[in-house]
């Protein structure tokens, strides 16, 4: 399962993302952008999903993204958008015959979503496993929206989603004390994309968070990602950069975020760790 750590405050939103999909612990695509970027009246967010990328024809973040344009009219506040997600998604998964088959376990999904609504720090949770504390003990039929609100501008927050396990507690508190403070963004950046990059190498991660890392920032209306490559350890590459003021200056937009070039680290069916070779 991927992991999502994230982080913001009223100066920026960092989300980094492993682009990995895995099935039954196996590697089944290294090139999956997680990362999308979402626009309304009164806000602007970016976010990522983990869980459930794709069962037969219904593919989860295509339909959620279909189902924001669709929702995100000029009257339609970013609250209010979040909140008809959770709605339909809830019965989406429940009346899908796609999904039919599926156990609980593995219609896990969480959408994480982070930036600025009015100007304050803003994030929120879709999921129907997790929330910001931890998993539930069991999968909800329903999905859950929980949300951190800010109440003036010295609001921060960080979270860890998906395979949050393997995130350690001196790394969630270095990665909110550099949220709180308002630390450069390029700290908060790196802090992100270092705890998803570290997990990728720990062999109890079966394979299932990848070697490759999109972290996206949103700063200043400006929405930058970018692409690491596992060959050239932690540097960060491949810069896709591109501007909410470029679309035209539209009001609502929901827009995905792609890669850019071909510095991209291949699956890898085996891992070595300290008590010998692990297969996925």
């Amino acid at each position: 399962m991927t992991l999502i750590a994230a982080a913001g405050n009223a100066k920026c939103t960092v989300i980094a993302a492993d682009t990995r999909i895995s099935w039954n612990g196996a590697p089944r695509d290294d090139q999956t952008v997680k990362v999308s970027h979402y626009k309304f009246f009164d806000g602007e967010l970016i976010g990522a999903f983990t869980g459930l990328a794709y069962w037969n024809d219904f593919n989860s973040k295509r339909w959620w993204l279909g189902r924001l344009q669709e929702i995100a009219q000029p009257w339609v506040s970013t609250r209010e958008a979040l909140s008809f997600l959770r709605r339909d998604i809830s019965a989406e998964f429940l009346s899908n015959p796609e999904l039919k088959s599926l156990l609980p376990e593995q219609k896990k999904l969480s959408i994480i979503f982070g930036g600025l609504i009015d100007g304050l720090p803003f994030s929120a949770l879709i999921s129907n496993f997790e929330d910001y504390d931890g998993e539930f003990d069991s999968v909800r039929p329903e999905f859950i929206l929980t949300k951190c609100d800010a109440i003036d501008t010295t609001a921060a927050w960080c979270g860890f989603f998906g395979a949050r396990k393997h995130v350690t507690d001196a790394d969630r508190q270095e990665l909110y004390r550099l949220a709180d403070t308002q630390a450069p963004t390029t700290a908060i950046k790196g802090k992100c994309h270092s705890i998803v990059l570290k997990a990728s190498s720990d062999p109890r991660t079966r394979a299932t968070v990848g070697p490759n890392v999109l972290t996206a920032t949103l700063e200043g209306g400006i929405v930058s990602s970018w692409h690491s490559n596992e060959e050239e350890g932690d540097k960060i590459i491949g810069v896709d950069a591109f501007s909410s003021s470029a679309a035209g200056g539209e009001p609502m937009m929901i827009r995905d975020i792609e890669i850019v070039g071909s510095k991209i680290a291949p699956a890898r069916s085996n891992r070595r760790g300290k008590r010998g070779k692990h297969k996925p």
